[in-house]
């Protein structure tokens, strides 16, 4: 197994790969990094895949396909991204001492986030984002990221079992409708409370969700390069989840 490394996942549809394949180059510009991309067995042979260090084919064409890849890392501690962000900073090559005693650590869901507007508390709200987290490749966080899936894929198929505690139309098509549940519902049979994890915690702006901003805004905001991977997520790009 190797050391560490980022895990980019592309499927259901082939623009995905393409942001992956951008992703890639961009963390390559910065940081000297081992890349696994998984994806679908049709796309492996792309010519523009040799950016990445380790290509693994068999995804299923799911718009969460990303669960189905987490627990198959190839790195003993690994870097989920994505595919459409880019790599800002070399502080990215700092990502990997961010765990601590967590076996997990996520970017946050911050106020300005797109992600907030599926869930109904909206003040104050302060949540893990599952498009950016660290974890270590352990068997207790094997089993979360399969359960992860598993749990995805059953609510996707049988009847929505939480009535009015969380919004049908806008929370059941997400992955982060069970991380949530997972990490924070106590109340829930998916609650693990073995986990031990953390949203990322210092001055640098890890996972920057573009949403309502544009892209001037945001670099009249962040002109002292904080900002250490931004989230390019739009509606006219990212309507189709990868």
């Amino acid at each position: 197994m190797m050391n560490n490394g980022f895990v980019i996942v592309a499927s259901s549809n082939k623009k995905f790969l393409h942001f992956a394949q951008f992703l890639a180059l961009s963390l390559k510009d910065n940081i000297d990094c081992s890349i696994t991309l998984f994806t679908q067995d049709t796309w492996k042979d792309d010519p523009d895949n040799d950016i990445f260090d380790n290509i693994i084919g068999g995804a299923p064409s799911s718009p969460r396909a990303k669960l189905w890849a987490l627990d198959k890392t190839p790195y003993d501690i690994t870097c989920y991204l994505d595919a459409d962000m880019v790599c800002y900073s070399e502080n990215a090559s700092s990502v990997f001492d961010l765990l601590g005693d967590n076996d997990i650590v996520f970017g946050k869901i911050e106020e300005r986030c797109a992600a907030k507007i599926w869930w109904k508390r909206k003040e104050g709200f302060s949540v893990p984002h599952g498009g950016m987290f660290v974890w270590k490749n352990n068997e207790k966080m094997k089993s979360f990221m399969k359960q992860w899936w598993e749990n995805w894929k059953t609510h996707q198929i049988f009847k929505w079992r939480w009535g009015n505690k969380y919004d049908y139309q806008s929370a059941k098509f997400w992955d982060q409708f069970p991380l949530q549940i997972m990490l924070l519902d106590k109340e829930d049979q998916w609650y693990r409370p073995d986990i031990k994890w953390s949203w990322i915690k210092d001055h640098h702006i890890w996972n920057w969700i573009y949403a309502y901003d544009n892209l001037k805004d945001l670099n009249d905001r962040y002109k002292n390069n904080d900002i250490i991977f931004y989230h390019y997520a739009h509606i006219k790009s990212s309507h189709e989840s990868n």
